[in-house]
């Protein structure tokens, strides 16, 4: 794969480990830094204490859904230039239950 001709500084909010963990070496295997959190708050705080240039947010978070995540990362000064992504991974519950 072609590398990006610049790093791009990504948070990850995703609460399945198996997903957390593809989708940050993917990221990573594009010469990204990617940092993984599996909740809300944690993203908020995330952000918070450093400027990324993108984050990508799972809509389905327990606690704070991906909506309510994002809104609050938009109200934060370190997000101004920062991009934004809702994550659907389009498996609703009883798919997860099946298996």
């Amino acid at each position: 794969m072609n590398k990006p001709s610049k790093r791009r500084s990504i948070l990850l909010v995703e609460d399945n480990a198996d997903s957390a963990e593809a989708l940050t070496l993917l990221l990573e295997s594009l010469g990204h830094e990617a940092i993984a959190v599996g909740d809300g708050r944690s993203a908020i705080d995330a952000v918070r204490s450093r400027n990324f240039e993108l984050a990508l947010v799972d809509i389905g978070l327990p606690g704070m859904d991906g909506y309510e995540v994002a809104r609050s990362i938009r109200k934060l000064p370190s997000s101004e230039r920062s991009g934004l992504a809702i994550l659907n991974s389009a498996i609703s519950g009883n798919s997860r239950q099946k298996g």
